[in-house]
């Protein structure tokens, strides 16, 4: 585990959530390469599009339960968010704004 990983939280698994990207020209062969790489790619069979967010969620709800079952937390965040791994606080939407830390 490097230090991108250890922070307030612990050992922390970072993953990225996708469905099909059939129709971004590349997009699934990008996707590869990434897990090739990294192995931080879940890929769900839904088309990735915004009217598809729940199931999305459901997707990574599952993905957590049968593969980080002893996880104590999990955060899901989109694509305006960030959380800073050395406080632990939730930045993003509106500029500026922080969220309270998550412990």
């Amino acid at each position: 585990m490097d230090d991108m990983q250890k922070g307030v939280m612990g050992e922390v698994r970072l993953a990225f959530l996708f469905g099909r990207l059939t129709s971004v020209a590349g997009a699934e062969e990008a996707l590869t390469a990434e897990n090739d790489q990294y192995g931080d790619i879940v890929q769900a069979n839904f088309d990735d599009s915004y009217r598809n967010l729940t199931l999305k969620s459901l997707a990574c709800l599952h993905w957590v339960i049968n593969y980080c079952p002893s996880a104590k937390s999990v955060i899901s965040l989109h694509g305006l968010f960030e959380v800073n791994s050395t406080t632990g606080v939730i930045l993003g939407g509106i500029r500026g704004y922080a969220y309270p830390p998550l412990l």
